[in-house]
């Protein structure tokens, strides 16, 4: 009897499928990018793929807190802006789905942003309008479909359309040159002030 049991548990461990998961991070990891109003501001990315399927990444989007792409609750590459899109007039435009992105089974893709070469995840424009110091807390959503075989050539699709996501936010800073212009400015005032004390 204690014979059957264990054979009949050793069947049913052996049974049980190890079910793999595409990983996606952010490049800078943290997710946290820093940009002024009017400028374009981006994430890389690393996406390991630990199937046996090739990953066709079809799809993009910055998404505000609570928002998601398959809901249709969040800004795509070409809808307006809604509740969990970016910050006000700010855009995203995806890249990784523009550049035909796809990472072959058993490996690992990374790439930086770039948004002359359009390279990454994508661009977040901060619109000039956005004042500083304001952030903009969400999640980086990529979309895909497994394939049988290279998805540009002959491969079949494997499987319905999948979402990888991390959290990202966008910082939106002073020009540089601000912070040398009021520390001139607090200096001088200080010089001023010691000067008719004296």
């Amino acid at each position: 009897m204690k014979n059957s049991i264990r054979l009949t548990l050793l069947i049913a461990l052996s049974c049980t499928a190890v079910t793999a998961t595409p990983a996606f991070t952010t490049i800078p990891a943290n997710g946290q990018v820093f940009g002024q109003p009017g400028a374009d501001v981006g994430w890389g990315f690393t996406i390991t793929n630990d199937t046996s399927d090739y990953l066709f990444f079809d799809n993009s989007a910055f998404c505000g807190v609570g928002g998601d792409p398959f809901l249709n609750s969040c800004t795509g590459p070409y809808d307006g802006v809604t509740n969990f899109g970016p910050f006000g007039a700010d855009t995203y435009t995806d890249f990784i789905a523009a550049n035909l992105t796809f990472v072959a089974p058993n490996s690992t893709l990374t790439q930086t942003f770039d948004p002359i070469a359009m390279t990454g995840v994508g661009e977040y424009f901060i619109d000039p309008s956005t004042p500083v110091g304001t952030l903009d807390v969400g999640n980086l959503f990529v979309q895909y479909t497994p394939f049988n075989g290279n998805p540009l050539t002959t491969g079949t699709p494997d499987g319905a359309e999948t979402e990888l996501s991390a959290p990202v936010q966008v910082s939106v800073t002073p020009e540089p040159g601000t912070f040398t212009l009021a520390a001139g400015a607090i200096a001088l005032l200080a010089a001023m002030r010691r000067k008719r004390s004296a």
